[in-house]
């Protein structure tokens, strides 16, 4: 009989909430995305077997370069000036007078909606949405 592995030394100690605590569901889905057969949609896991590696490292050096003092900063809550200023421009060729203040730039999908959410939806609210 092959001797008993004791794997966590610390267990009798843990308090009593610790026996009712399971696994999230965030926890669950990221281990189903670890899989190599699926291409996850989930927050912040983008899919990245699509991603142009050589491209990406130009432009990680070259931002590197020219905005190195802050690429790697927290920066404005509104997004990158340069950013917003250049979506201005962009959106001018369309027809569409923004100025700074009217742009936000997110940091995904994610909290684009939560802003969306707290903007526009009140306590009560009832709304539509596909099963989660």
């Amino acid at each position: 009989m092959s001797k008993k592995i004791t794997f966590d030394y610390w267990k009798h100690l843990y308090s009593n909430r610790i026996g009712g605590m399971v696994s999230s569901e965030i926890r669950d889905l990221l281990s189903l995305s670890a899989r190599p057969d699926i291409i996850s949609f989930a927050g912040g896991l983008p899919e990245v077997r699509a991603l142009n590696y050589q491209k990406l490292e130009r432009y990680i050096k070259r931002t590197l370069k020219t905005d190195g003092d802050i690429s790697l900063q927290y920066g404005d809550s509104t997004g990158y000036y340069p950013l917003r200023t250049k979506l201005i421009d962009v959106m001018a060729l369309d027809g569409v007078k923004a100025d700074e203040e009217d742009i936000v730039t997110t940091a995904g999908g994610q909290q684009a909606l939560d802003l969306l959410a707290k903007v526009f939806i009140n306590a009560g609210d009832n709304i539509i949405v596909e099963a989660p």
